[in-house]
């Protein structure tokens, strides 16, 4: 009697499909330019394709977004706050929502 061996399917992937990212949590995983940079990558493809819409749509409140969020940064750290590519993202992921 002939044994029939299980034949392992491959399913693909569709090409789009990646591991999720957390931008609120990524943000304090911040520590070098290569982790910002991909920090900036799913923020921008947040904007594009993101299922809840950003606060600051547009570059004009966005830009007052991040002006603000930096005023507050200022108010609340004072002028001691040292800069690094994590409190960037930080004030980034902040003017997407402050109005």
């Amino acid at each position: 009697m002939a044994r029939f061996s299980p034949q392992l399917r491959l399913i693909s992937l569709p090409q789009d499909s990646k591991p999720f990212y957390d931008l609120d949590v990524e943000v304090d995983r911040i520590h070098d330019l290569a982790s910002f940079t991909r920090f900036l990558r799913e923020l921008r493809g947040d904007f594009h394709d993101g299922d809840e819409e950003w606060a600051n749509d547009d570059l004009e409140q966005f830009l007052s977004g991040l002006n603000g969020a930096a005023d507050d940064l200022q108010a609340f750290r004072g002028a001691s706050e040292a800069p690094s590519w994590r409190r960037f993202a930080r004030l980034l992921l902040a003017a997407t929502v402050r109005e």
